[in-house]
């Protein structure tokens, strides 16, 4: 069956008098994904999707998080994940609504499934994080964005950058997407995520990308 958990047992026969115990059991499914997970530099075939006119405001403020139901449950380094927590300091959380995001760090330290596009210190004087579903099962995205978002401390006018996290339901691949990586000046030293943290943690790996 499609989509589905299998656990199996077994049992190697030598003779008809053979008194083997059963070995198991092995895991797996049929959703065409393993337990890990490989990465790479390529763009999403969707490209960098503007959710900020059309998307939910998170209402998120300095240092805050949300916990909220996923729209389709994703399979995550062998996981189903049914709930998610999304933070303002550009990371979120998979199976839980109660994480506690904080600034990125270590990948292999993290006490959870954590997935990190801009792992920072990011304020709220300026921008928003938006969430939004598009598309009709079994094609939907789920994308969140981090619109227009300063750093610490920031003020209104601050520079920002824009970026995104898409999860396609069909394929299963999780995508980085990058609208705007330049602060500029005064906060030149932290473009292109220079000081961020980039990747992922899970329960069977993780991956430090930046």
């Amino acid at each position: 069956t499609p989509n589905s958990f299998y656990q199996v047992y077994v049992m190697a026969i030598c003779s008809s008098s053979d008194s083997s115990f059963y070995t198991g059991p092995l895991s797996f499914n049929t959703s065409n994904q393993g337990t890990y997970m490989d990465w790479s530099t390529d763009c999403s075939p969707a490209g960098f999707i503007d959710i900020s006119g059309t998307g939910t405001d998170l209402l998120l403020t300095d240092d805050s998080e949300i916990g909220m139901l996923l729209p389709f449950p994703i399979l995550y380094q062998g996981t189903l994940m049914n709930d998610c927590t999304i933070g303002n300091n550009g990371g979120m959380a998979l199976g839980t609504t109660t994480a506690l995001i904080g600034y990125g760090g270590n990948m292999n330290t993290q006490p959870g499934s954590f997935i990190f596009p801009w792992g920072d210190d990011l304020d709220d004087e300026t921008g928003n994080v938006y969430h939004q579903t598009i598309g009709v099962a079994p094609n939907r995205m789920f994308i969140v964005q981090w619109d227009n978002i300063c750093n610490f401390s920031g003020s209104v006018g601050a520079p920002t950058v824009t970026f995104q996290v898409q999860f396609d339901e069909a394929t299963g691949k999780i995508w980085f997407v990058y609208n705007d990586v330049v602060f500029g000046t005064p906060n030149a030293s932290d473009d292109y995520a220079a000081n961020a943290d980039i990747g992922v943690s899970g329960p069977n790996q993780d991956l430090n990308v930046s």
